[in-house]
């Protein structure tokens, strides 16, 4: 009976080949997900600036206009077509880039702590910064800053976390 036993042929895989087969997947999957989750980040991030440089160039547009009216525009509120109840800065971004107004923060003091926000820094009527929140890990808004170059449509960026 013993003979009988030794000499049946081997199929399949022990236990220890599948465990150490196992745990060589592991590894493998613990070294890749970080920098799958790098490249998924970085596109959200890509797909954010794309969309505040359409914002920009929407803001530009508002400014010109505002300047054609001979108006100043000094916060998101400032009317922009010279009518009493006209159209604000803030709503004509919105429309000229596609973007509900609810999109865009008023508040200028704070980045925007609400993913798919997005907040117009101004300065003297010229715009220095957009910022956008493109992620929450937890109450911890992750955040994108667009800034005009220089003389140029040149734009760089700069990613933060807010605390």
């Amino acid at each position: 009976m013993l003979n009988k036993l030794r000499n049946r042929k081997k199929k399949g895989f022990t236990l220890i080949e599948l465990i150490v087969v196992l745990v060589i997947m592991v590894i493998l999957a613990a070294a890749a997900i970080p920098t799958i989750m790098g490249y998924v980040e970085n596109s959200r991030k890509a797909a954010y600036l794309s969309n505040m440089r359409a914002v920009y160039t929407a803001a530009q547009s508002a400014l010109t206009e505002a300047a054609a009216n001979g108006v100043t525009v000094t916060e998101y509120t400032t009317v922009i077509d010279g009518k009493k109840s006209g159209t604000t800065f803030i709503q004509r971004v919105a429309d000229l880039s596609n973007m509900g107004s609810d999109k865009f923060t008023t508040n200028t003091t704070t980045a925007p702590a609400a993913k798919d926000q997005y907040q117009i820094v101004l300065s003297n009527g010229a715009i220095t910064k957009i910022v956008a929140c493109y992620q929450m890990n937890g109450s911890t808004p992750k955040t994108v800053e667009l800034i005009p170059g220089q003389g140029s449509d040149v734009m760089d960026t700069t990613s933060t976390s807010q605390a």
